[in-house]
């Protein structure tokens, strides 16, 4: 089994000594309700109603801290159905961290007991886990010159061309021709992305 701790994103630890800090009957729902998340059963996980929630257990909680621990666990609980690992396997594995409280631990463990199946489900496991993985990104800039209604078009475009291998390992292609603001506004979206990510 591979370590989820070892793969664990920057701040990870630090989430889990928030959820350790939460109330037991808070930790058990919360826990659910991502479950219930990553099982497409509810639409998203509500931030703003958890963090007035968990303003009592845990002192200064702010809408990023309570992100925070939503985002560590759906990574747990993700991570723990992309190795498709047993009770006993994650058990072992959140004991030997030495971050997850026993408390903490024994929740996260008994909610894997009771909903952990549904989520490794094959069709289910392949449609919340089979995103796809980008494996290759080739870009140029072109000039138009003219069209059938423009004489002197002379307007820049960027063609991406991305490649993606599927869920069964199926390498695919898809090009995308972007003017100059649709490139602007596309790579605009990646930085926000990937301040998100930095956040997890």
């Amino acid at each position: 089994m591979a370590s989820i701790m070892k793969e664990a994103p920057n701040g990870y630890e630090s989430a889990i000594e928030l959820i350790n800090s939460l109330k037991h009957e808070d930790l058990t729902e919360l826990g659910s309700e991502v479950l219930q998340f990553l099982q497409y059963k509810i639409g998203a996980v509500n931030t703003e109603k958890w963090r007035k929630k968990l303003e009592e257990s845990a002192e200064g909680n702010d809408l990023q801290k309570t992100q925070s621990i939503i985002n560590a666990l759906i990574y747990t609980f993700r991570s723990a159905a992309r190795y498709r690992v047993t009770v006993e396997e994650l058990t072992a594995e959140l004991d030997s961290s030495m971050v997850f409280s026993d408390k903490t631990c024994t929740i996260l463990c008994n909610l894997w007991s009771t909903q952990g199946k549904q989520l490794m489900s094959c069709s289910l496991g392949d449609h919340v886990l089979g995103v796809g993985q980008l494996i290759d990104v080739q870009w140029k800039v072109g000039m138009a010159m003219s069209s059938d209604t423009c004489r002197q078009l002379n307007s820049p475009f960027v063609t991406l061309t991305l490649t993606v291998a599927d869920a069964g390992g199926n390498l695919k292609t898809h090009p995308l021709e972007l003017t100059m603001d649709q490139f602007r506004n596309f790579t605009n979206q990646l930085k926000e992305i990937g301040k998100v990510l930095e956040m997890v």
